[in-house]
């Protein structure tokens, strides 16, 4: 869009130059109206640069882990801080997954537990064969930010499915994923031939937040 407007204010420029002796008025207006456009665009830019001055720096920025560790809700748990300690060790734990972009990388530990292919452990999930097999996708609230193993939407779908019949609840969730990439993570598993008997997608925040 600003080479688009600079690109007519340019042209409008140098047709006013050309034609200057027998329009000098819009010649005149012409120059005043790019003075003042150029005059606007480096007050913006100074007050940017200002406003950026201003803020602190992201290492200033205290942890969003350690702030969540002082919530009165985790204070309050036996495994609260450990688990933000935990999750602040992986935070950043983050590796290249082709046509997905990325997955969680592997961690293990009393709270937050991710496999070798980057899914975080579902307790209690019976994956022989012939178990009714659940894919769970979704960001951050599938994958259970903020909650151990045991406390994730898939673990909980589990011990609802796991008195019934073997089952086999598998998170893909990801911290930061949208359901764009859900959906060419699902076509990879069925082009890959692991096909679920039952596939969830619990999106909503991340798609907003990045449209």
């Amino acid at each position: 869009m600003t080479r688009v407007l600079v690109l007519v204010l340019g042209c409008g420029l140098l047709a006013a130059v050309l034609l200057r002796g027998r329009f000098r008025p819009v010649y005149s207006a012409a120059g005043l109206i790019v003075l003042n456009v150029l005059v606007l665009l480096a007050a913006l830019e100074v007050a940017a640069g200002v406003a950026l001055w201003l803020l602190p720096r992201p290492a200033e920025l205290p942890a969003l882990s350690s702030r969540n560790a002082e919530v009165s809700w985790y204070r309050s748990k036996p495994w609260g801080a450990a688990y933000w300690r935990e999750f602040r060790v992986g935070e950043a734990g983050r590796r290249y997954e082709p046509y997905v972009l990325w997955r969680k990388a592997p961690a293990r530990g009393p709270y937050i537990n991710v496999d070798s292919a980057g899914l975080r452990a579902t307790p209690g999930a019976d994956c022989r064969p012939g178990s009714y097999t659940v894919f769970v996708f979704g960001g951050s609230a599938a994958w259970g930010w903020g909650s151990p193993d045991s406390a994730t939407i898939p673990a909980y779908l589990q011990a609802e499915l796991g008195g019934r019949a073997p089952s086999c609840v598998v998170n893909f969730g990801q911290l930061g994923w949208v359901s764009s990439q859900e959906v060419v993570e699902l076509t990879r598993q069925l082009q890959a031939g692991h096909v679920p008997a039952l596939a969830i997608f619990y999106d909503g925040y991340n798609d907003i937040v990045v449209s």
